[in-house]
C-alpha cells in the first residue's frame, strides 16, 4: 500500500515538472544564443541586411528585453570592421540606426549606375603636345 503522502509528493513533482522543463530549457536556449552572439561575425561578402537578420535572432533567444547599449555592445565586433568604424564614429544610440547606416553606406558603395543608353563618350585621345612638360634649358 502507498502512503498518501507518497502519493502527495508525486502529484506535486509531476506538476512541477512541465515548468522546471520549460525553465530549465529556456536557460539553455538563452546561454546558447549568447555564446553563439559571441562568435558570430559578418562574412566578407555578406550583405549588411542579412547580417542583421542573422544577429536580431540571436538577440530574441538571448534576451528579448536586453538593453540597446548590451546590443550594441555585441553589434560592433561582429560587424565587419570597414563598415563598424565608419558607423561607430557616428554614435548611434539604437541598434536599429547601427544597421540602418551600414546598409546606407553599403548601398552607396556598391552601387554603380549601368550605362543603359548604348551611347559612348569618345575617349580622348592624348597627344604629345598634351603630356608634355615644359623645360627651362638654356641656350
Amino acid at each position: 500500500m502507498v502512503h498518501p503522502a507518497t502519493c502527495r509528493k508525486q502529484a506535486r513533482l509531476e506538476s512541477l515538472k512541465p515548468q522546471l522543463i520549460q525553465s530549465f530549457a529556456n536557460q539553455n536556449v538563452t546561454q546558447t544564443a549568447l555564446q553563439q552572439l559571441q562568435v558570430i561575425k559578418q562574412q566578407q561578402n555578406e550583405p549588411v541586411a542579412q547580417f542583421a537578420v542573422r544577429f536580431n535572432q540571436l538577440l530574441l533567444r538571448a534576451g528579448p528585453t536586453m538593453s540597446e547599449d548590451m546590443k550594441l555592445f555585441f553589434l560592433w565586433p561582429r560587424l565587419r570592421h570597414d563598415i563598424a568604424r565608419r558607423v561607430r564614429d557616428q554614435g548611434p544610440t539604437k541598434l536599429r540606426d547601427a544597421i540602418q547606416n551600414p546598409q546606407r553606406i553599403e548601398a552607396t558603395s556598391t552601387t554603380e549606375l549601368p550605362n543603359t543608353s548604348g551611347f559612348q563618350l569618345p575617349q580622348r585621345q592624348q597627344n604629345l603636345e598634351d603630356t608634355a612638360t615644359p623645360m627651362d634649358i638654356d641656350v
